[in-house]
């Protein structure tokens, strides 16, 4: 009996061992980003924007796209018009009449933005993804959410779903979705659905050009998210790179930094036990 015993409460220390053993495989593994979830389910196309002279923002973002969160969904670059060269600007735009502090370059952006928004309308893509071309994945380690969950929980009648905004007195919002305000605005990525995308070109695209409101600031954050039903989500899925350039706004990139630093501190408050 008293063998029997050993024998059995042996094998039963074994197994706890093991699950025990289990159990932090997982967790350590879960905590270093190999859990096996795609985290981008629900994104169908990604739009990426990039000049045709920034070569190295290409490369970037090739680089970026060749990670394995992005396996399996379709990605197209779209070639921003460039407000360096006359009268590209000029040329796009149809009705609208030039806001007096806007420059070229930021018309241009916006532009740019439209022309990508237009390509997904015309696609048969239920999400898209829309980047610009100076996107990283350094908060990839703090994602707990796929986008098709994002999406589930997204409010009724959503638009456009921001994954990256700017942190107001180095905290992240309060609600989880957050109705647009002008002060948090970023294009770096969002999400827009096919039907908001088909609604806002049919209003802004006539004879081949994009007719604008002066509803709106000509900006392609304030103007896209201010026109469209916007949400930030809460937790942003991509930053921008640290060590960056801008071809529109050369004194924004401190701020950049600024932000992506409070995020990170925030992030570290939420998840101690992520490095």
């Amino acid at each position: 009996m008293n063998i029997n015993f050993k024998k059995n409460f042996i094998m039963f220390q074994i197994t706890i061992l093991f699950f025990f053993i289990l159990y932090l495989v997982y967790s350590i593994s879960g905590r270093n980003g190999f859990e096996n979830v795609n985290y981008l389910d629900g994104v169908d196309a990604i739009y990426w924007i990039n000049l045709d002279r920034s070569v190295e923002r290409r490369t970037h973002m090739e680089n970026v796209l060749s990670d394995p969160t992005f396996n399996n969904i379709p990605n197209h670059r779209i070639s921003a018009t460039d407000g360096k060269i006359p009268d590209s600007v000029p040329k796009k735009l149809g009705a609208y009449k030039k806001q007096h502090e806007m420059s070229d370059y930021e018309y241009a952006c916006l532009i740019s933005h439209l022309d990508a928004i237009r390509e997904f309308s015309n696609s048969n893509y239920k999400v898209g993804l829309i980047f610009e071309d100076d996107v990283t994945l350094e908060f990839k380690k703090y994602w707990k959410k796929s986008v098709r969950e994002i999406l589930d929980g997204a409010p009724a009648g959503w638009d456009v779903i921001t994954l990256y905004y700017s942190i107001q007195d180095k905290k992240l919002v309060e609600e989880e979705y957050y109705k647009h305000e002008y002060r948090m605005t970023y294009a770096l990525a969002y999400l827009i659905n096919n039907k908001a995308a088909k609604k806002f070109i049919s209003a802004h695209y006539k004879n081949n050009k994009y007719d604008l409101s002066d509803s709106h600031r000509h900006t392609s954050d304030w103007y896209i998210y201010g026109t469209l039903n916007t949400y930030v989500y809460k937790y942003p899925m991509f930053v921008y790179k640290t060590e960056n350039d801008s071809t529109i706004h050369e004194d924004h990139l401190s701020e950049h930094v600024s932000k992506k630093n409070d995020f990170i501190n925030a992030y570290k408050e939420l998840y101690p036990d992520i490095e």
